[in-house]
């Protein structure tokens, strides 16, 4: 399958926890645009405006595959061809992001720039195509399923034009569904655009390999959870805070709350949302019809532990259940020291007042139906908005999730030095790194610290749950080390 197609996705189809694996990429308002290779699902390029890797194989190198010029002729309409046959081999070969194209402008004249027919053009003979002869005889036609101009001049998606441009500060991404045939052998390969409109002196025009954060499988790093069969026992080791199961009448008296929350318990079956236990109860979540907070239950560390830390990792699994149909995106857990003054609902972090470091979730919709994705939500000092920096998990399997299906998730936040920028925010999915964030100020006096392990399930925003939505969470442990997914539980 194809491994560049698979990973970009408004469908998720998750069934292991292989870093890619979900359906289509597409160029609507959810695709391609400056910031993000997702935008449904705030999924970041690692520099704006795409990411690719030349011939040589280097990030944002010089080297092209292949090179047009595109001639000025008073903007007649003449077809273009580049010789992509090594680009090609490479991915018949097992190369990664199969299909990808990044094509850069590389004439030094500022004035010359040249647009091209996209795959919406009216006229499908103009179309991009990708031609592929064999040795065997044959010859593959594709059509790109997704072109789009990459520019910052623009910060919305530009995939559903007519047209596609190359300039000065215009790049344009190509998507094709290829896919390698094992033991074919491919002989030339050609990619081919129709320009339309050219302007200035004849503009070289370079092909590149387009390329994404999560473009390479990773395997899941192991922490200390993997000497602990199903967690039982994980409360003995040194580095742990606190570990629960949910399997006590009284779990809530763990935590810093005199009563159990009106909106979860533990539950051992729940056959309209098929549920499947990960070990015993587990704790479900109830955001209901017309409201917006499912959980709001907080680990207060100097009430439990005598003391605030400024660095701390936690893991929790988390499962959607058959229920969970959000009509926006919310919050999810994650660690916070807002001291009830700053860093949540509009109430802009400054560095001396507050800030938190929530978990989210995002939800997109497709053709296909709603898909569902993790992120953070982060109020910082450094934040552009009052409302703090909501970003997907943009590395590793990328954060996407599905329903009927428990997830490993992991969180670790490490403050900054007072005044510095030196903060940092990670994330890990079934033990696979999907998110890092340095340079982060979350404080300027010494102060603030992590107040609370926030256990927060909220919908929106400002608009209520459609129905009633339910989620399922189990296996908590909070750490001063890296903990891991925990062994024993099986195929998730």
């Amino acid at each position: 399958m194809n491994k560049f197609l698979n990973l970009l996705s408004l469908v998720v189809v998750l069934a292991t926890t292989t870093a890619i694996d979900a359906a289509e990429f597409t160029d609507d308002n959810n695709g391609m645009r400056c910031a993000y290779y997702n935008s449904g699902f705030k999924l970041q390029w690692r520099q704006r405006g795409g990411d690719w890797s030349d011939a040589a194989g280097v990030a944002y190198g010089d080297t092209p595959y292949a090179v047009a010029a595109v001639q000025n002729q008073r903007n007649k309409m003449q077809a273009i061809d580049w010789d992509v046959t090594e680009l090609v081999r490479y991915w018949q070969n097992g190369g990664e992001t199969p299909g990808g194209f990044y094509l850069r402008k590389l004439s030094q004249d500022a004035k010359s720039s040249a647009q091209f027919r996209s795959r919406n053009f009216k006229d499908s003979a103009a179309h991009p195509s990708l031609v592929i002869e064999w040795a065997d005889g044959r010859t593959t036609h594709l059509q790109a399923t997704a072109d789009s101009t990459m520019t910052c001049t623009s910060v919305g998606a530009l995939g559903e034009g007519n047209r596609i441009t190359v300039g000065e500060q215009a790049s344009i991404a190509l998507v094709f569904p290829f896919v390698p045939e094992p033991g074919a052998v491919v002989r030339r390969a050609r990619l081919q655009l129709h320009s339309h409109k050219q302007y200035g002196p004849a503009t070289e025009v370079g092909v590149f390999r387009l390329t994404i954060p999560a473009d390479t499988e990773q395997d899941p790093q192991a922490g200390f959870a993997a000497r602990f069969p199903r967690d039982e026992g994980i409360y003995q080791h040194p580095a742990v805070v606190f570990a629960t199961g949910f399997e006590s009448s009284d779990w809530y008296e763990e935590w810093s709350a005199s009563r159990e929350p009106a909106s979860a318990e533990p539950v051992s079956e729940d056959a309209a949302n098929h549920f499947a236990p990960l070990s015993g109860k587990a704790l479900r979540v109830t955001i209901e019809q017309g409201k917006k907070g499912g959980l709001n239950l907080l680990y207060r560390f100097r009430e439990k532990t005598g003391a605030e830390p400024d660095a701390m990792h936690f893991r929790y699994y988390v499962r959607l259940g058959e229920s969970w149909k959000p009509l926006v995106s919310g919050k999810m857990p994650g660690f916070a020291g807002t001291y009830n003054r700053a860093g949540w609902g509009g109430r802009r972090s400054d560095g001396v007042n507050g800030w938190s470091a929530r978990g989210a979730y995002k939800v997109a919709s497709s053709a296909q139906g709603d898909a569902y994705a993790l992120g953070s939500y982060i109020y910082h000092a450094d934040s552009s908005t009052k409302f703090g920096d909501l970003v997907g998990w943009n590395l590793g399997n990328t954060g996407l999730i599905e329903k009927n299906r428990w997830y490993s998730v992991e969180q670790y936040v490490r403050l900054n030095t007072p005044g510095k920028a030196d903060g940092e925010v990670k994330a890990w999915l079934d033990g696979v790194l999907v998110y890092q964030r340095r340079g982060l100020r979350f404080r300027d006096i010494p102060d603030l610290h992590i107040e609370t392990l926030w256990m927060n399930v909220y919908h929106g925003g400002v608009d209520a749950a459609p129905s009633d939505l339910n989620l399922f969470i189990d296996n908590v442990v909070i750490a001063r080390e890296y903990i891991g997914p925990a062994a024993g539980l099986g195929e998730p």
